[in-house]
């Protein structure tokens, strides 16, 4: 019997269509991907297409480790996909097509059985967009057992415009990494000065993750303890797409596995510097 924690990521999968070809994407997605790769019993509740595009991730993703039984077939929508171009300084720019099969994944009785024995529940915001994704979310959220910790990680690049919905996702939450720029967003829209802080405070938020680019990051919990960590140079001619999926796989697993702050933060850096020095979230 398997005796390591159960991590289960649900949201989207999708594929990154880059100017130089394809690259297995969506933030859920590549941290299960990541998750499985430094051997943890990775699980990941999305949905595909009945297509090319859904049968090669979910070939990709089983090639990597992770269980893909939660992986749901949708028979009408078509598997996700992201348009990116990436500048000079290796930043990305998004283009996100609406409609497809990962904005309706399901809450049924396999999901259920499975958010049952989970010891780390992650979770995106993009998978809440449609009125179907929120429920079958709620009703994950529901399922979990007291035991679980409950990682948010959510996605404000592409202009989600739902801030009711964003604030109950980041309050649902044990756990929450966030990056400067959404950290910024979050201080706008609240009117506050230190987000981390209102997390804390407001939200009742036990631990936040604040990443910082190559600068590393500050980890906080609402009891006062901090970890911070100055990160590791990245490899020249990567860019920074999932990186900060790499960092959320490895706090995952930190959690899961009692690790102090400091070792998180140092081990999630490493991690995230090293996607950093390729191109795309998952190549191996």
């Amino acid at each position: 019997m398997d005796q390591r924690p159960v991590i289960v990521s649900w949201g989207e999968v999708l594929w990154d269509r880059f100017p130089h070809g394809d690259e297995l994407g969506g933030a859920p997605a590549n941290v299960a991907f990541h998750l499985a790769e430094r051997g943890a019993n990775a699980w990941l509740v999305s949905r595909v297409g009945d297509d090319d595009d859904g049968r090669r991730a979910v070939s990709a993703l089983a090639s990597a480790g992770v269980h893909v039984e939660g992986v749901q077939l949708d028979p009408d929508l078509r598997t996700g996909e992201v348009g990116v171009d990436i500048d000079d300084d290796g930043n990305a720019r998004y283009t996100l097509y609406n409609g497809r099969a990962w904005e309706r994944i399901e809450c049924g009785e396999d999901e259920l059985r499975l958010l049952a024995t989970a010891d780390v529940f992650c979770f995106g915001t993009l998978a809440q967009r449609t009125a179907e994704g929120y429920a079958a979310h709620r009703s994950a959220l529901e399922a979990l057992p007291a035991k679980a910790i409950v990682v948010c990680d959510p996605n404000l690049r592409t202009g989600f415009g739902n801030w009711d919905l964003m604030i109950e996702s980041l309050g649902s939450a044990g756990a929450v990494k966030i990056n400067e720029a959404e950290a910024r967003a979050v201080e706008r829209h609240v009117r506050c000065d230190d987000a981390a802080d209102h997390l804390h405070s407001e939200l009742g938020v036990e631990l936040v993750a604040l990443t910082c680019g190559e600068r590393g990051c500050l980890l906080t919990t609402a009891s006062g303890h901090r970890a911070e960590h100055a990160g590791f140079q990245a490899e020249p001619g990567g860019d920074n797409v999932g990186c900060g999926d790499a960092f959320t796989a490895t706090l995952c697993l930190g959690l899961a596995n009692g690790w102090s702050l400091e070792r998180i933060a140092e081990t999630a850096n490493r991690a995230a510097s090293i996607v950093a020095g390729h191109p795309g979230a998952t190549r191996r």
